[in-house]
């Protein structure tokens, strides 16, 4: 019995020490709008807080449009020894100016190309009339003309006849 009201004594005089004691914490206290606070060891803390500091301004990059050569536009179809633009190469060349409007440091080159008929001075005259059609109507779309270059090819290249290639220097 003498052992037991020992190992009473003991668990109660242990618990009461245990009890006693003050932990610190090793989590960082702090207030309501998320702050670090620093407490003092006795009933009144004091409230330290940092420096509000700007978070780094965030700069946001707009995606790059698709170019026009991998939307497949890089040519517009004329009709035989005609510099007229068809509905179709209308619809090419809008989309061609919206990619330009939204990539104001891309620049165009057009090259005007002829049918193989007719002679050397009619074919580079019909493929300087393409380019320029081509230029005109980009400009008319509200594209500076500073940023559209031609060039009159002719019949020169095979394969080429009827068109007026479109090239994006971005």
């Amino acid at each position: 019995m003498r052992n037991v009201a020992i190992l009473f004594l003991a668990v109660v005089f242990v618990g009461n020490a245990i009890a006693d004691t003050h932990y610190t914490s090793t989590v960082p206290a702090v207030d309501a709008t998320g702050q670090p606070v620093q407490l003092k060891s006795d009933a009144s803390a004091t409230k330290t807080v940092k420096p509000a500091t700007a978070p780094a301004p965030v700069t946001e990059v707009a995606p790059k449009a698709p170019s026009v050569a991998s939307k497949g536009l890089n040519s517009v179809f004329f009709d035989n020894n005609a510099a007229d633009l068809t509905k179709e190469a209308k619809a090419t060349l809008n989309e061609v100016a919206q990619y330009l409007k939204s990539n104001p440091n891309a620049k165009l080159t057009v090259e005007g190309h002829a049918d193989k008929p007719g002679t050397a001075a009619h074919n580079m005259a019909l493929s300087k009339r393409r380019a320029a059609s081509v230029k005109g109507y980009l400009k008319a779309q509200g594209v500076q003309t500073a940023r559209l270059q031609t060039k009159a090819v002719g019949a020169a290249d095979p394969g080429t006849e009827r068109k007026a290639a479109l090239i994006v220097n971005d």
